[in-house]
């Protein structure tokens, strides 16, 4: 396992639940997570506020600075692959229908471990679908979805509902 860096901040995220929507930042070297309110947005997506606790948790497993302020959650990382794989994390959580507790755990622990050239390619993936059209959300989204089938990170009746989308045939229980 790797050890926490020490250094600053480079990249910071900001969870808000009331608009229940997450945020990422890059942080200039005079820039601390205080100053993430004034920043101008990496990329942005709607994120349930079911997904909060396993926002953090996806943090600190990426060795990520969390605080809490209200009904914000506010944190960051000290570099780009840590940065990436919470992203990554996000977005799958924000393609799912609903909260499940063994889906998060398994889908954190999967994105906390993925190749780092797998990240930078998913990453870019996301951030070219976003800056074509910030308000086309499927087109981002489509990212964290693709990583939920690759490891079947869903449940059974969602992925029977995608095999019968795509014209495969679905075998009953």
């Amino acid at each position: 396992m790797r050890e926490k860096q020490e250094g600053r901040i480079i990249y910071g995220f900001k969870y808000d639940a009331k608009a229940e929507r997450i945020t990422y930042y890059f942080l200039l070297a005079d820039e601390t997570l205080e100053d993430i309110d004034r920043l101008k947005p990496l990329i942005a997506f709607p994120l349930r506020r079911e997904f909060m606790d396993a926002v953090i948790v996806a943090a600190q497993y990426n060795y990520g600075e969390v605080k809490r302020r209200g009904d914000c959650v506010v944190g960051g990382f000290r570099n780009h692959i840590d940065y990436k794989r919470h992203l990554i994390a996000s977005l799958i959580f924000a393609s799912m229908k609903r909260y499940n507790k063994e889906l998060v755990n398994e889908a954190i622990y999967i994105a906390s471990n993925l190749n780092p050239i797998f990240v930078n390619i998913l990453v870019n993936v996301a951030k070219d679908r976003y800056f074509v059209d910030p308000s086309n959300l499927d087109q981002l989204l489509a990212v964290g979805k693709s990583l939920r089938i690759l490891y079947e990170l869903e449940e059974p009746e969602e992925m029977r509902e995608f095999m019968e989308e795509i014209g495969e045939d679905v075998e009953e229980e």
